[in-house]
């Protein structure tokens, strides 16, 4: 039941940077973003 509402959170759409996009995505967009961040 807790796997489930958790999935059920990581699938709705919101807003990022001017899209709109699932929340378990943005977990990668922001770690690629402190990736970036670190080789400059």
């Amino acid at each position: 039941m807790l796997i489930s509402a958790i999935n059920d959170t990581f699938d709705k759409e919101i807003e990022y940077n001017g899209r709109n996009v699932k929340i378990r995505n943005t977990i990668q967009m922001d770690c690629h973003s402190i990736a970036n961040s670190l080789i400059k």
